[in-house]
């Protein structure tokens, strides 16, 4: 009774030390995300295809944005000159990601957004492995898919 106690202390200490190791990997590569080229980076050291299409521009955000797609996902990313300035322009945004600063936004699937360091991320479109590529380099989405009406 003794070793299978023993065992399974044992065992239960070895998953509590991999799941703490895992999260703190997953929190060190979302502090490491912090602008385009960071984000690219960890997408794609994670095994995620990432393909540049070049920029985009949504005037009510005030910056031009890259165009990516993950594994055939689209992406727009808008980098922000500072985290103050991207947390300005985040709040501009309704709950449900259809206003931006008052204009209405005609996306062409349902939006999810991240918010991370100086990065606004639009994932357009029902994408699950693309939203999970990006949840984890980026943490959960400040505007999550909205389920369709």
């Amino acid at each position: 009774m003794k070793r299978y106690l023993r065992a399974a202390t044992f065992l239960t200490a070895a998953a509590l030390g991999l799941a703490a190791c895992a999260s703190s990997q997953a929190a060190a590569t979302q502090a490491a995300v912090q602008d385009y080229n960071g984000l690219v980076s960890a997408l794609q050291s994670n095994g995620v295809v990432v393909e540049e299409n070049g920029q985009i521009n949504q005037p009510m955000l005030n910056v031009t944005g890259q165009q990516i797609t993950l594994d055939g996902a689209p992406v727009q990313v808008y980098e922000y000159a500072s985290d103050s300035v991207r947390s300005e322009a985040s709040g501009l945004i309704s709950p449900d990601g259809y206003l931006i600063d008052k204009t209405a936004v005609d996306w062409a699937g349902q939006p999810t957004m991240w918010a991370h360091g100086k990065l606004l991320v639009i994932l357009i479109g029902n994408y699950p492995t693309a939203q999970e590529s990006l949840t984890a380099v980026l943490g959960e989405p400040f505007i999550p898919a909205q389920p369709m009406e």
